[in-house]
């Protein structure tokens, strides 16, 4: 007969293995957060070199040209912001995954702790209950020896 420890294992498989999907999102969405990260560093360098690009040549344009850049600009400026808003939002679903990881792996821990003492607790009892029976036992046997 098994005990109520074992059958109650597959609790713990489950906690686990929620555990372990909610880690992977975790992770795969950290990955994702550093991508978006530094696709905004890399607008930021390229605006920042640009605008500098633009200053250096600014003597001797044409006003169309200056007219061009400065548009060029102000469009790198939203995208730049556009993508500050994804990696804003990308940090606020990592926050939440990382939330729900902890709580998947505090109750996987608890589980597995309730599981132990259980499992103490009956081995414990079966190990009495076997004293008992030895003690009975021997006082049987010493019984008929007298």
């Amino acid at each position: 007969m098994a005990r109520s420890w074992q059958r109650l294992q597959i609790v713990l498989t489950l906690a686990e293995r929620e555990e372990r999907t909610a880690g992977s999102d975790l992770e795969q969405a950290r990955r994702q957060l550093c991508t978006e990260e530094q696709q905004l560093e890399q607008l930021h360098r390229y605006r920042r070199d640009y605008t500098a690009r633009i200053d250096d040549r600014r003597q001797g344009l044409r006003a169309e040209a200056l007219i061009a850049d400065r548009d060029f600009l102000h469009r790198l400026c939203h995208i730049e912001s556009a993508q500050l808003s994804t990696v804003q939002r990308r940090r606020r679903h990592v926050e939440g995954l990382q939330q729900i990881w902890q709580q998947k792996h505090h109750y996987t821990k608890a589980v597995a702790q309730w599981l132990e003492r259980l499992r103490r607790a009956e081995t414990r009892e079966l190990d009495q209950r076997e004293q008992r029976l030895l003690d009975d036992l021997v006082t049987r046997t010493l019984g008929r020896e007298t």
